[in-house]
């Protein structure tokens, strides 16, 4: 693994763990500031890593 293989992992790991995060603050009642960071953060993980935001298939369908 190279070295930007493994930044890209790297943050690619850290991404989705904030964004957990934001999604977690944004199904609660949180203060306007702390609502909007966690927006901030959801639009930030998708223009680095879109795929993060897809949702899971559905087997079902």
């Amino acid at each position: 693994m190279t070295v930007q293989e493994r930044d890209h992992r790297d943050a690619r790991l850290f991404a989705a763990d904030a964004l957990r995060e934001a999604r977690s603050v944004m199904v609660s009642e949180p203060p306007p500031g702390v609502y909007f960071m966690s927006v901030f953060t959801v639009l930030a993980v998708g223009a680095m890593f879109p795929d993060l935001l897809a949702e899971p298939v559905d087997a079902d369908d």
